[in-house]
């Protein structure tokens, strides 16, 4: 929930960051309470019985709000998140990526176990990464199908976009701290 509204705003701009969000299902620091992505069937301490609200969505969010790079991936395969990041940090332009991981203190719901059943590779399944339509009927795959299966790997990148500070007239100068200025 914290940091929504800049979400939002950072990829329609396409301003040239990588947003990483560490997808846990869980407010794991404040000792397991229900977070935006706490699955329906997932009970916490302030969701005792069920969750009641739906789930947020953030790839497709991401996709929605102009991300130009859109991409997830999973702690237990570190070879595939190290090389997610990279791309993304590499992409000039908004570029995010979800890291689905297991908070083994407080998520006893969304376990190592659980995660390993069900992700998989969209680049080992020939998934295009121009398409857009493609990119987000793949990101709504988890939410239509109960999270049986979660896909992981780049959905969508457009290179064609300039990002922000490149389009910018001030920006184009530089930095303000690395410019003289004016």
């Amino acid at each position: 929930s914290e940091g929504g509204n800049h979400f939002q705003h950072g990829p329609r701009k396409n301003v040239d960051i990588t947003y990483i969000v560490q997808d846990n299902s869980i407010y794991a620091l404040t000792t397991g309470q229900a977070s935006p992505t706490t699955h329906k069937e997932q009970t916490t301490k302030t969701t005792p019985i069920e969750k009641l609200y739906q789930i947020y969505k953030p790839i497709p969010i991401a996709l929605t709000s102009g991300a130009t790079f859109v991409a997830a991936s999973f702690v237990g395969n570190l070879a595939h998140l190290v090389g997610i990041i990279k791309k993304a940090i590499n992409h000039k332009g908004f570029s995010f990526v979800n890291v689905y991981q297991p908070c083994v203190s407080w998520n006893k719901f969304a376990t190592y176990e659980w995660f390993m059943k069900r992700v998989y590779d969209l680049q080992k399944e020939g998934h295009d990464t121009s398409d857009y339509y493609g990119a987000y009927k793949k990101a709504m795959e988890p939410y239509e199908n109960n999270f049986e299966r979660i896909p992981i790997g780049v959905f969508y990148e457009n290179t064609s976009l300039k990002p922000f500070n490149e389009i910018h007239p001030t920006l184009q100068k530089g930095i303000y701290p690395a410019r003289k200025l004016e």
